[in-house]
């Protein structure tokens, strides 16, 4: 739905443009139901195009039906709709918030631990230093055995730890 802040701006036969009746219709009401699946499914239907580009001609896109309750539950349809988006905007900016919060934590917990590891220790080594056989488990299969040391792959590293619940085990005389 075109606003004042767009007047005088050039348009294209690509994208026509439509005046409402104010006197039946919303602008609100209406672009809150092309946000809506169904809206789109009939779009869809009418729409028709070659080489993966469907187009809507404009005298089939008038022909698509909305419901149209009164101008008044109109407006509070609309009014209730857009306190429930900004409410949904604001929980999915929370959540970002959150995930960006926790990955934080978890990255300075883990790097705090490390340092700790490091100084009871005093020392480090190299991962091929402390490993007998290097193998990606697919040119060499290893045989898997139900007792045994953890055979690490990928799928055994999440979010930056090792779960060693889900890596299999080969013999130590492997």
């Amino acid at each position: 739905i075109a606003t004042k802040a767009v007047d005088g701006c050039a348009a294209s036969g690509e994208f026509p443009t439509f005046e409402l009746d104010r006197d039946l219709v919303l602008p609100e009401w209406i672009h809150w139901q092309t946000k809506m699946r169904e809206f789109w499914s009939k779009c869809d239907a009418l729409s028709m195009g070659t080489s993966g580009k469907n187009r809507i001609k404009p005298e089939r896109f008038l022909t698509i039906r909305v419901p149209l309750p009164p101008l008044p539950e109109q407006r509070r349809l609309v009014t209730r709709i857009e306190e429930l988006a900004a409410k949904i905007a604001e929980a999915r900016l929370l959540r970002h918030q959150a995930a960006t919060g926790a990955a934080v934590l978890v990255s300075a917990a883990e790097s705090g631990a490390y340092r700790a590891a490091l100084q009871v220790s005093g020392k480090a080594d190299r991962l091929e230093n402390l490993c007998t056989r290097i193998t990606d488990g697919t040119h060499i299969t290893p045989h898997y055995v139900d007792e045994g040391v953890p055979f690490i792959s990928v799928k055994d590293i999440t979010g930056g730890q090792i779960c060693l619940d889900s890596s299999r085990r080969i013999s130590r005389e492997e």
